[in-house]
């Protein structure tokens, strides 16, 4: 008399920021999430990008040089637009993706690489955060910052209870 013992295994995946492999893509680069900027110790978006492979900083905030080339031929990108500056404080960056080789056509013409900044979307509840900073008493330098974000929904999917239209603000001294 044989007994039979059936288990059944399932794996469930529900959902993922960054693809391990992306197959159809020829960008060479890095991908850096919002969890990995929060737990690094800078606040500055030239400093996360150059910790990506062919990226390179001479110090904290001066300007990166990409896969050698000069500093001037990086392009910034946030949301899709072309941008002069990097001035966004790094708790609004939801992904920073930086690009080194095989950039793709709708970037144009880039002699050295693009760093492209996604922002992060209208939360489903009301937040605020604020930050402050200083260096006085420990150093002649008397560094000081102060920053402040403010986030909500302003209407709700009423399915869901997502946000479909929202505000996030975010400034920084």
């Amino acid at each position: 008399l044989n007994a039979g013992v059936t288990i059944d295994l399932g794996v469930e995946v529900k959902a993922y920021r960054v693809p391990l492999v992306e197959q159809d893509n020829t960008t060479s680069g890095k991908t850096i999430t919002s969890e990995e900027i929060r737990n690094l110790p800078t606040r500055n978006i030239n400093a996360i990008a150059a910790l990506s492979a062919g990226a390179s900083s001479a110090d904290e905030g001066e300007a990166i040089t990409l896969r050698g080339s000069r500093a001037d031929a990086t392009n910034y990108y946030v949301d899709g637009v072309r941008v002069q500056t990097n001035l966004i404080p790094e708790s609004e960056i939801d992904q920073l993706q930086v690009i080194t080789g095989g950039v793709e056509a709708r970037y144009g013409d880039v002699t050295g690489g693009i760093i492209s900044i996604t922002t992060k979307g209208p939360s489903n509840k009301f937040s605020a955060g604020f930050e402050a900073e200083t260096s006085n008493f420990l150093d002649d330098y008397n560094n000081n910052l102060v920053g402040l974000n403010l986030t909500g929904p302003i209407l709700k999917n009423k399915n869901t209870g997502q946000s479909i239209l929202g505000y996030r603000l975010s400034g920084r001294y």
